[in-house]
């Protein structure tokens, strides 16, 4: 889940498996935040605050 995530720390993360392994970095998966109604209220309610997310009517059609 990317979205709790910042860019700099992704790169790290990516820069970290492709030193144990490329293929690692190249599998990395990215997995983004879709603010349905029972997720939107559940990050609330923790106070949690993604730097990205999409709402479900905006995810980009190469997310799906």
């Amino acid at each position: 889940m990317t979205s709790f995530s910042t860019e700099q720390s992704l790169q790290q993360l990516a820069e970290r498996l492709r030193r144990i392994s490329p293929m690692l970095a190249e599998e990395l998966e990215i997995e983004e935040l879709i603010l349905y109604p029972s997720v939107k209220r559940k990050i609330n309610k923790e106070g949690l605050k993604p730097y990205s997310a999409y709402t479900p009517e905006r995810v980009p059609q190469e997310r799906i």
